[in-house]
């Protein structure tokens, strides 16, 4: 499904919930890109998917990915795709650093964060420990 540049909403994410159980995020390989993706994640947690995101060479788009590379490419990263707390936690990391106590902490709100809005309290209970 093609997002075509909107925000997803918990609603877009329900409607997803109905047809897959296990949601695989692929946006273009850039700092938006990855910035989607971290917006993604929640509304898709707090509907009990399986979130994973993929992620592109930077600087390309998944069509443009897709014409140069071809399909046997395009399958080998969506099936090299992370659970969206490691994408979290590696992101997190990357922009706060774990230098610190303080940068530690930040680090882990930040990856707290989408899964804010998730009710399921064994989920949540899961998230923690990753």
């Amino acid at each position: 499904v093609a997002g075509l540049g909107t925000a997803l909403t918990r609603e877009n994410a329900r409607e997803l919930r109905r047809y897959a159980d296990t949601v695989v995020l692929l946006y273009d390989g850039d700092d938006a890109g990855f910035k989607a993706a971290e917006r993604a994640v929640g509304p898709l947690a707090a509907e009990g998917a399986d979130v994973r995101v993929a992620l592109l060479p930077d600087g390309l788009d998944p069509c443009d990915f897709l014409a140069a590379r071809g399909g046997a490419a395009f399958t080998a990263v969506l099936e090299g795709a992370r659970e969206a707390v490691a994408f979290l936690a590696a992101r997190a990391s990357a922009a706060e650093g774990t230098a610190s106590p303080g940068a530690q902490r930040r680090a882990i709100e930040r990856c707290w964060a989408p899964f804010a809005d998730v009710d399921d309290p064994l989920l949540r209970q899961l998230v923690r420990r990753r």
